[in-house]
């Protein structure tokens, strides 16, 4: 009910039945829809990053997420992750955007957004989230990749100079990607 009220903030007063005004985005001009998709991605993969540093390992107390605040976070989370599929929802309903357009932006939102999960993880597990040692990240970079007819979860590992290229690289492309 909560979130239902928080998009509902940014509708204009125009439409009369309150749950139009979640379902018909026309109202949306492009720049907030673009603004939107990436904000709202990063936000979702920055909190999910600490959720996930906290729960593998990073939960000394030393950090943003504690004992006592997890179930906080937890619900930005998921909050955030509503968000995000609203946004999706709205750009992929916008009728200013070309089917090429609207892929554009799921993806370069997408990259750049897995910066923020990254950094958001270093921070909750690292309290630095820009360290770049071999040691903490082995498993930098994960596919999936089929071993005996099962599909299992793959890493690549970086090093000092690989991992900030590595975040380079995503950002980079993400916004050449996106615009």
């Amino acid at each position: 009910m909560i979130i239902l009220l928080i998009i509902m903030l940014f509708v204009p007063r125009a439409h009369a039945n309150p749950i139009q005004r979640i379902v018909d985005t026309d109202w949306m001009r492009q720049g907030a829809l673009r603004v939107g998709m990436v904000t709202s991605a990063c936000t979702a993969q920055f909190i999910t990053g600490v959720c996930e540093g906290y729960g593998y390992g990073g939960h000394t107390g030393r950090y943003m997420v504690t004992d006592r605040n997890i179930h906080t976070y937890e619900t930005l989370r998921r909050t955030s992750w509503i968000v995000t599929g609203w946004m999706g929802y709205a750009n992929q309903k916008s009728a200013h955007l070309t089917q090429w357009g609207k892929i554009r932006r799921f993806i370069g939102s997408a990259l750049i957004a897995r910066n923020a999960f990254e950094w958001g993880y270093k921070y909750q597990r690292y309290c630095n989230p820009f360290d770049s040692s071999p040691d903490r990240n082995r498993h930098a970079m994960v596919y999936f990749r089929l071993s005996k007819g099962k599909i299992i979860d793959a890493y690549i590992s970086t090093g000092r100079i690989s991992t900030p290229l590595a975040d380079l690289g995503f950002l980079i492309l993400g916004v050449w990607i996106f615009k």
